[in-house]
């Protein structure tokens, strides 16, 4: 290869570094967002990432990377300033989703056969359900009036330049979350493992980041009043949680009764 070399570099991120506020999953998150995928390999092992790049190198002599010639075991980077924005991976995910989220649909399950469908077809909103009758699952056709349409047409989630999230309905807001860099806006009395159909059981106020999904508001034992205006299903509901899909750019807000069994869940694209 007369035109450039490949440098093979594995170094090991320890937690008690520069990513010490950062778990495995979080640290890895924001490698990604700074390398392209195909540049890492990483390999979870008691707590350290193993992570395994290769640095290419031009003709000139005119590194990607190189390593300190110090003592110290760190790498310097000539096109990164690792600021502590950057590392941040729960603010880079929400840097990169700053705009408004329309509702796209709501899926919802009432007692313990009936479904309702809300919808987008034809650039219209429709309903529909189904439930359960003499061992055979009947649907019908939902009405849904000037107020539901109202909602429906109006109900957003919007991450603001500052990245508070807000939920938008008829004018009115909702859940407003400003910007915790190290939490959610967590207000449950259960444990999530009782609410593990909605949420994940190892979710905490500073473990957000899981699997696919950024967690940012969830609350249990709500007031009536606090679901009413947007229940636009009707179900029973005392709880409510919203997550974020940072693969696909997608927001979920589910609706739910804590003891069992209704929920609704709103898809915002």
């Amino acid at each position: 290869m007369d035109r450039c070399v490949v440098i093979y570099y594995t170094f090991y991120i320890l937690q008690q570094n520069q990513f010490s506020k950062l778990n495995n999953k979080q640290a890895f998150y924001w490698i990604q967002h700074i390398y392209p995928p195909k540049m890492i390999k990483p390999i979870y092992s008691q707590g350290v990432i193993l992570l395994s790049f290769f640095a290419f190198i031009n003709c000139s002599g005119e590194t990607v990377g190189k390593q300190s010639n110090n003592k110290d075991s760190s790498f310097v980077f000539n096109t990164i300033d690792l600021t502590k924005e950057e590392i941040s991976s729960k603010k880079l995910i929400l840097s990169e989703g700053i705009g408004e989220y329309k509702l796209n649909s709501i899926s919802s399950l009432m007692g313990m056969n009936s479904l309702v469908d809300h919808h987008i077809e034809n650039d219209k909103w429709i309903a529909s359900g189904s439930s359960n009758s003499g061992g055979m699952r009947e649907g019908y056709d939902i009405d849904l009036s000037e107020d539901d349409l109202a909602k429906l047409n109006s109900m957003s989630i919007i991450i603001s330049n500052d990245l508070t999230l807000s939920l938008s309905c008829n004018g009115m807001t909702f859940f407003n979350t400003p910007f915790k860099e190290d939490g959610m806006s967590y207000f449950l009395n259960k444990a999530p493992s009782e609410y593990s159909t909605y949420m994940s059981e190892n979710l905490t106020e500073n473990n957000t980041i899981i699997d696919e999904y950024l967690y940012l508001y969830a609350k249990d034992n709500c007031e009536e009043s606090e679901l009413t205006f947007i229940n636009i299903a009707e179900i029973s509901a005392d709880a409510v949680v919203i997550k974020y899909d940072f693969k696909i750019k997608q927001f979920e807000m589910v609706l739910f009764y804590g003891d069992c069994c209704d929920n609704s869940t709103y898809i915002f694209n």
